[in-house]
């Protein structure tokens, strides 16, 4: 069953870099999408890869607006979140964790929350504790691990089995 799409894509090529914004990325099985860090083992916590699964950040975007409605002066861009995927329509994005879900040429697997880290407000010289306040509860988004790889483009349908919750 469809249930939200994808308003935005976002890779950077190493760690620290800018996200940049794509119109279609490939999403590589068992790595991530083609020209990420993550993807090509080079993010920051890639040393980390075999404790938890990295390949690709998702966030709703309705969660962005709710967590950036709480802070007082700071609004956050999604390319400054440095998630990968921005989704739409999907407001309890914790449902995806531990579900396989079809986002247009390629499965991936919620693996778990993606809890928000201060390089954000740090790069934006904002309040860390304000930041990680307000991105709590699966606002900062989900990692995912790319189970079947294909591509991914703006506006493709998320589908997943919404009734077998």
């Amino acid at each position: 069953m469809q249930k939200g799409c994808v308003v935005g894509i976002f890779i950077a090529p190493e760690a620290g870099a800018p996200m940049r914004s794509a119109k279609s990325v490939r999403a590589l099985m068992g790595a991530g999408l083609e020209g990420d860090r993550y993807a090509k083992e080079a993010g920051s916590f890639s040393e980390r890869r075999r404790q938890v699964i990295r390949h690709v950040t998702l966030v709703s975007r309705e969660l962005v607006f709710q967590a950036n409605g709480e802070l007082a002066g700071a609004t956050y861009l999604f390319d400054e979140l440095r998630r990968n995927i921005v989704l739409s329509g999907i407001e309890d994005i914790k449902a995806l964790v531990g579900r396989k879900f079809v986002i247009g040429g390629a499965t991936l697997r919620g693996v778990e929350e993606c809890t928000p880290c201060i390089r954000p407000a740090r790069a934006l010289e904002q309040d860390e504790k304000a930041f990680i306040q307000a991105f709590r509860d699966f606002r900062g988004g989900i990692r995912a691990e790319v189970v079947k790889g294909g591509i991914i483009a703006v506006w493709d349908p998320v589908f997943c089995n919404w009734d077998n919750e």
